[in-house]
């Protein structure tokens, strides 16, 4: 902790801030372009994850704000589905509004992870795991010419490798 002094004596103290705690909620929703249509863009990775040994075509997207999934995966997987207050998603062929969620379990090249997820048609990727996902990792590292995306999770360190097809 650092002490500062000002011309009248007064001692300030500045307290050291995590850059984590500094991060603002996320307001507007947003998907992306690559979401939505199926292609891969500068700032994506495609992944494959299981659920319940069924195959997930996963795109890590950095220009999504939050996870979203198709509702016909949805209901292959037999999900649970709940209503939620209804929000606007912005996306690059207008906004939609999106009023239903799920939760899933599911394993990325021997990781598990569980999050939340916003019911959208999404097409060819039936999984877009979003900013919103990204920041419960903290740290990562992301090398987009490799496809290669790494960082710590419960305790072990992973590397995810992306694919350009």
């Amino acid at each position: 902790m650092e002490t500062l002094v000002e011309e009248h004596n007064e001692e300030l103290q500045e307290e050291y801030v995590d850059p984590l705690e500094m991060v603002q909620p996320i307001e507007h929703m947003k998907i992306s372009m690559h979401a939505l249509n199926g292609s891969l863009g500068f700032r994506t990775l495609k992944v494959t994850g299981y659920h319940s040994k069924m195959g997930l075509h996963i795109l890590i997207d950095t220009r999504s704000s939050h996870n979203c999934i198709d509702p016909d995966l949805v209901r292959k997987l037999g999900c649970d589905v709940r209503s939620i207050n209804p929000e606007v998603v912005a996306a690059a062929n207008g906004s939609m509004k999106v009023d239903k969620m799920t939760t899933i379990t599911w394993l990325l090249q021997c990781a598990e992870f569980c999050a939340d997820f916003l019911l959208l048609p999404l097409g060819s990727y039936g999984v877009v795991l979003g900013v919103q996902w990204l920041l419960t990792l903290a740290n990562i590292k992301l090398n987009f010419r490799n496809l290669i995306m790494e960082f710590w999770h419960k305790g072990r360190k992973h590397l995810l490798r992306g694919s350009d097809s």
